[in-house]
């Protein structure tokens, strides 16, 4: 049986198809070791959803990190601490193991950790841009670099 199917896999090109397949793969592993790199490791600006959390996504435009969630690429999420505007990627939508939504975070350039928005404002980054809700404020995050939002 075995013979019979590497016979086959001959006649279609089987060598040249495991050789893309292995390419593919290994691309795939450095994407998510950049996605991890920017969204995991790095300096984030990272929000919690709220009572009034929404989002909208391009659907074409999602890979999923495992264990961590979904990374978009465009991606519009609102709340009562404002508006979060994806263009440009990458934005990590993460879930717990329920697959609910447990928060977003994008990533912090060289110097946005600095970044402050006082009662409303905006904050931007590489693809990305932060519209503050009046009452709202930028301060540092869980770990040194980053930042999330609090209610003033």
């Amino acid at each position: 049986m075995l013979a019979a199917a590497d016979e086959r896999a001959t006649v279609y090109g089987g060598d040249a198809l495991r050789a893309e397949e292995r390419r593919r793969a290994a691309q795939r592993r450095g994407r998510h070791a950049e996605l991890r790199a920017l969204l995991v490791d790095g300096p984030v600006l990272e929000l919690t959803p709220g009572a009034d959390f929404g989002f909208t996504f391009d659907p074409l435009g999602v890979e999923s990190l495992a264990g961590l969630g979904q990374v978009h690429r465009s991606l519009t999420v609102t709340d009562t601490w404002g508006r979060l505007e994806v263009t440009g990627g990458p934005a990590l939508l993460l879930t717990d193991e329920a697959g609910m939504i447990r928060g977003v975070r994008v990533a912090l350039g060289e110097g946005d950790g600095a970044a402050t928005a006082e009662d409303g404002g905006e904050l931007s980054g590489d693809g990305w841009r932060l519209e503050v809700a009046e009452g709202w404020r930028a301060v540092p995050g869980r770990r040194a670099g980053d930042l999330s939002l609090l209610d003033s």
